[in-house]
């Protein structure tokens, strides 16, 4: 079991889920389709503000989360890059080692230190590339600004999308994607519709920094089969009590 040593989530991400499974399936592509519910803000004490999405889904064959304890190596936290630049799932003998030559500086993205390969600690520095199908929902922040300097705010052209990495020290791994549980309780596939609750309750205060910014949210999922949703739109909405 890996042990890291540094954390890379923004949030504490928790999920709710109300789901209908069908009796008389419905015609629905195995790929997940999403649509906006709503979305709120929430100022908590403790330095824990909340940000509540909802997106209603829908997906053919029900295949949609993935476990705590997930198994499926498509779906590690990251890879190792060995010395010929192959991903691979488990540590060898072939990983690179920091101070290799023709390698990244040391950051928190190239690289990982004082891991424990099943059981035998070893203290060592290694390269790894972190895997994107770790999440299954994507979520990106943007928000408005006159970016022509014209004074007026009127379209998507206005948006720009926030980089958490630079805003919080350029550690790599910041960022509000995240996972959701396993939706379909049957052993077998079956349509799934329903509404997904995403809740970030934030480690920081968001509100001081973005309180008096127009904020919008794009967001996708992707099921086990690694299909990826549409990418859906919130409405405009602000970190306003």
């Amino acid at each position: 079991m890996m042990k890291l040593n540094f954390n890379y989530f923004i949030a504490y991400l928790i999920f709710l889920c109300s789901i209908v499974a069908c009796d008389e399936p419905p015609e629905l592509p195995v790929g997940p389709s999403i649509s906006f519910n709503s979305i709120a803000f929430r100022e908590g004490s403790n330095n824990r503000d909340s940000l509540i999405l909802k997106i209603d889904f829908e997906d053919g064959d029900g295949d949609l989360g993935l476990d705590r304890n997930e198994t499926d190596t498509r779906f590690k936290e990251f890879f190792f890059i060995t010395d010929t630049g192959e991903r691979i799932p488990f540590y060898d003998d072939r990983v690179i080692r920091f101070g290799a030559p023709n390698q990244p500086p040391h950051d928190f993205v190239n690289w990982i230190s004082d891991v424990d390969w099943d059981g035998d600690e070893v203290v060592d520095t290694v390269r790894i590339e972190f895997n994107e199908n770790f999440y299954n929902i994507f979520v990106d922040f943007f928000y408005r600004s006159d970016t022509n300097g014209d004074g007026d705010i009127d379209d998507d052209t206005d948006y720009i999308k926030i980089d958490f990495n630079e805003i919080f020290g350029g550690q790599g791994g910041f960022g509000l994607n995240g996972r959701f549980f396993p939706l379909n309780t049957s052993d077998n596939e079956r349509p799934l519709r329903g509404t997904l609750t995403y809740k970030m309750v934030n480690a920081f205060k968001l509100s001081p920094i973005f309180r008096d910014n127009i904020l919008k949210i794009d967001v996708q999922i992707q099921d086990r089969a690694l299909n990826r949703s549409n990418i859906i739109q919130t409405n405009d909405f602000n970190l306003q009590p």
